[in-house]
Parts: C-alpha cells; sequence; structure tokens
C-alpha cells in the first residue's frame, strides 16, 4: 500500500521517466511489518464480531509516514482505505471541538451541561443512555459523552470549529450541522493521523509526507525534502490543554485499553450502528490512526473506539 502511494507521488515530482533511479522513504520497515501483523491477526481473531476490514497510519511528528497498512490483505484487495477510504470519525471529530473551545477561553476545569437536548428532529443521546448533569470540559471528552459535546459546540462558532478540522489537516468536506461535533461525515484515515499531530508537535501544521530524496541511477540527485517551514496554527496554551484531556481519555476514560507504560494521549470515535471504529493518538515520537469496519459500510458487532481499535494502538504504539 505504501510503495502504490510512493510510486503515485513520483511521478507528481519528477515526471514520467525512461531510467531507473532510487527513492529514498520515510518507512521504518520495524513500525511496518508490526503494524501490519497487528492489524490483520487482531482482525482475524475478532472475525465473530463482523469486522472484516481495518487501517492503519503510522507518523512522526513531522508528517513522515513511517508504517502505512490499507488494508488485511493487498492481494485480495489493492484499494488502500488508509488514504482512499472514506469513514465517518464518530467522536473522535470530538477533539476538535474542545480544541476549538480552549482557543476561546474555555478551559479544562469548566463545566457545561450533559443534558437531554433536541435539534429540530434530531435528538442525540450518549452511548450508555444516561445524562451525566454538569461535568467539566476534561470529563465529558475523557468519558466521551455526546450530549455535553453538542451543548459545547452550539456555545461555539460552528464555522470555527470546521476552520479548525481544515486547518489541522482535514481534507474532506465538513458540513454545517448539529451533528458535526459528533463526526456524522466521513474523514480519511491518514487525515485524522495529520490532524492529531498538529497535537503532537506542539500547534504547527504539518503535512503527511513518504518520500525524503531521489537519485539518478548514477547518482544525480533528483529531488530532495525540504523541512516544512515552520507554521504555527494552534496556541500553545490550548494545545497543552487538550493533550492534557486527551492523556485523560487515556488514563480514566473510553481510551483505557491503549494505556501505555509511557506518555500517551488519543481520542476513540465510533459512528452510528458500530459501522466504524477508530483510535487516533500520539506518543512522545509518533502519532497513529487506527480504523476497523467493512468495505460495505456494514455494522460491527458492538465494535467501539474502546475496544479493537484501541488495542490495536497500544500494540503498534509498543513495536514502535
Amino acid at each position: 500500500y505504501f510503495a502504490d502511494w510512493v510510486y503515485n507521488d513520483v511521478n507528481a515530482y519528477i515526471g514520467e521517466r525512461e531510467n531507473d533511479i532510487y527513492v529514498y522513504t520515510t518507512l521504518d520497515q520495524h513500525i511496518q511489518e508490526a503494524a501490519d501483523k497487528i492489524l490483520t491477526e487482531t482482525i482475524r481473531t475478532n472475525a465473530g464480531k463482523n469486522v472484516t476490514q481495518g487501517a492503519v497510519v503510522v507518523l512522526d511528528k513531522s508528517g513522515a509516514v513511517k508504517a502505512m497498512v490499507g488494508g488485511i490483505n493487498y492481494q485480495k484487495s489493492q484499494f488502500n482505505r488508509a488514504i482512499s477510504a472514506l469513514r465517518q470519525p464518530g467522536s473522535s471529530f470530538k477533539t476538535f471541538v474542545y480544541l476549538t473551545a480552549l482557543q476561546n477561553g474555555f478551559r479544562p476545569e469548566d463545566k457545561i451541561g450533559d443534558f437531554p437536548l433536541s435539534i429540530g428532529d434530531w435528538h442525540p443521546e450518549n452511548i450508555d443512555k444516561k445524562y451525566h448533569g454538569e461535568v467539566t470540559l476534561r470529563e465529558a471528552l475523557a468519558k466521551s459523552y455526546n450530549l455535553a459535546t453538542v451543548n459545547l459546540a452550539q456555545s461555539l462558532s460552528k464555522p470555527e470549529i470546521i476552520r479548525t478540522a481544515k486547518k489541522m489537516g482535514i481534507t474532506t468536506p465538513i458540513q454545517n450541522t448539529p451533528s458535526m461535533a459528533l463526526g456524522s461525515f466521513e474523514v480519511r484515515v491518514i487525515d485524522m493521523a495529520v490532524a492529531y499531530s498538529a497535537i503532537a508537535n506542539g500547534g504547527y501544521a504539518t503535512w503527511p509526507y513518504a518520500i525524503k530524496e531521489i537519485y539518478s541511477r548514477d547518482g544525480y540527485q533528483l529531488y530532495m525534502r525540504e523541512s516544512d517551514n515552520e507554521n504555527r496554527i494552534l496556541e500553545p496554551k490550548a494545545v497543552k490543554n487538550i493533550t492534557d484531556m486527551l492523556e485523560s481519555v487515556i488514563n480514566s476514560g473510553t481510551g483505557r485499553k491503549a494505556k501505555l507504560p509511557f506518555f500517551a494521549a488519543g481520542k476513540t470515535g465510533t459512528s452510528q450502528d458500530y459501522r466504524d471504529a477508530w483510535f487516533v493518538g500520539f506518543t512522545d515520537k509518533y502519532v497513529a490512526a487506527v480504523w476497523v469496519g467493512n468495505d460495505d459500510n456494514s455494522p460491527m458487532k458492538k465494535v467501539g473506539g474502546s475496544s479493537i481499535p484501541a488495542e490495536i494502538w497500544r500494540k503498534v504504539m509498543l513495536a514502535a
């Protein structure tokens, strides 16, 4: 999957050519092999839960792709789910809502209401079908309360939430609807990894890349990647606070199965009817996005982001 992606990119960099070239890439063979094995084995052992596909992208904080698994069997399907599939991010999108709030002066310990609400004919619910009253932003994100998040989004500018997500790396269209706060539109797996890398690196824009250098057969340099200009897109204090809150997701919230013996921060995501399950997060060194689901968009059997994706993420990060 990675090689296909690189091959398409090479032509964009130096055009079609007759002669052989050497392309030096960002891939880390060890992380790649581990991610491939972990994803495939975990999905096979959970076949009874109607989960048949998945994707993993691992980046470093600069956007260099260290591993890319676009599916569980390249021989059977060359469709690259890591870069081409469009899937609903569910609650893994909530990070952008809370980040927008933090950039607008909210603090992690500020309270928001987790109460029943209706917007037109839309009646969102929490996954546990309960209401939790007044909760802090930290708790609402850690426990992934839908009602508190929608309430928070209603008090913010929705175009600003969309702008936050876009500048961090989401390239797909985001509809300005109330359900947008719960990730009810489609994203690419690689975009979610890139967006979270902007938090991991302290608030700077990143672009995913795979090619470092290209040489002709006789050693003439045809291309060399220059590092991006540092472009700050998030306020340092907001980055520090959201990192702290995403650490709470793993330590005391829905992401406990992703817990590592060292620093880790991330967010679970589950779309409606368990059609998509995600875990996106980062350590001191790496950022990774994990998605599992089915190509035909059929529901899985209660597979949410807090289960299989969090386990895959943890194993991949340990290997990395």
